[in-house]
């Protein structure tokens, strides 16, 4: 007699891992949405944040992690803004939403690698070097490693930021319900791999820099107070016309300042005077154009403007 399958109820059927266009857009919103507080912040208070130069990006750093973290965990039914429009959640493996602690851990692996691409840093040095080898090891090695591993693992789409929590990002509806997808070893340890050899050679890459002793013009120039950056360049105008006249060599001076507006005339005066102190540094430049770089940077959104100044050399000499 065959055995009676009633009162048996079917397996239930494992989640649906998002599709990776879908999660696209869902962090597009959710950039959209941050950057437009960022904005406001910085409209609010950028005269503030401005001083501390691209460390600003911090600042940033601060407004996204809480908002992943919390809107990423059972808190908010692991569902950011972009998210609940794209009807996806974040869950674990048996399909339930993520502790806030786990959440939080999963934006800051997440996060944390986009607002260091792009700090500056202090010109090398033995202080800076940890601070250094982390940017590197974030920007270079854990950023790259976490979009591999989203597209290779094709079955579970899951970044380094996802592996390091056992998170998935699954359709809404299918919340309670296991995940069975899985990345590969193979992935896993290629991401490994690349981790470990973008942080071994950070300090090989340190000791050439330290062993490169900077030009002493633009080193004086990046020590200026509230410069965080120099650059000099040279550029050639011609006038072609009936009365062609000899091409003028320009001297470009680019700094990026990061001040109050009351320095800003005294960090002109003693950037020109350092450059004209060295005529070995002028070339055949009869003008010099000097640009100051101004602006706040929150990472999720940014402001910059420039101002600058075109005088002949002489005239720079006799300026006050």
């Amino acid at each position: 007699m065959a055995a009676s399958s009633e009162g048996v109820a079917p397996p239930a059927a494992a989640a649906r891992v998002a599709p990776l266009e879908k999660r696209f857009v869902a962090a597009v919103v959710d950039v959209l949405l941050l950057g437009l507080v960022g904005s406001i912040l910085g409209m609010l208070v950028g005269e503030r944040i401005a001083p501390v130069g691209t460390a600003g990006r911090l600042w940033g750093l601060l407004l996204v992690v809480p908002y992943l973290g919390f809107f990423g965990s059972s808190a908010s039914g692991g569902q950011t803004f972009g998210k609940t429009l794209l009807k996806l959640r974040v869950v674990d493996a048996s399909g339930q939403p993520l502790s806030l602690a786990r959440s939080t851990t999963r934006a800051l692996v997440l996060a944390t690698p986009w607002f260091f691409n792009g700090l500056r840093f202090p010109l090398p040095g033995a202080s800076v070097f940890l601070l250094v080898a982390a940017a590197s090891i974030l920007v270079y090695g854990v950023l790259p490693a976490g979009l591999g591993t989203l597209l290779l693992g094709r079955e579970a789409r899951q970044g380094v930021h996802d592996l390091v929590v056992g998170s998935f990002v699954v359709e809404a509806a299918d919340m309670g319900r296991s995940v069975e997808a899985r990345t590969p070893r193979a992935v896993k340890v290629g991401a490994a791999v690349w981790v470990s050899f973008v942080a071994v050679g950070v300090p090989f890459q340190f000791r050439a820099a330290m062993g490169r002793p900077p030009d002493a013009m633009t080193e004086r120039l990046a020590h200026l107070p509230h410069v965080s950056s120099a650059g000099l360049g040279m550029s050639t105008v011609r006038h072609f016309g009936m009365g062609q006249s000899a091409p003028q060599h320009i001297l470009q001076l680019t700094l990026v300042y990061d001040g109050q507006d009351d320095g800003v005339a005294a960090t002109r005066r003693a950037a020109a005077d350092i450059v004209l102190a060295q005529p070995e540094g002028l070339g055949m430049a009869t003008q010099m154009q000097l640009t100051l770089v101004r602006g706040w940077d929150l990472g999720i959104s940014r402001w910059q403007y420039s101002e600058s100044e075109t005088k002949t050399l002489d005239a720079w000499r006799t300026s006050d």
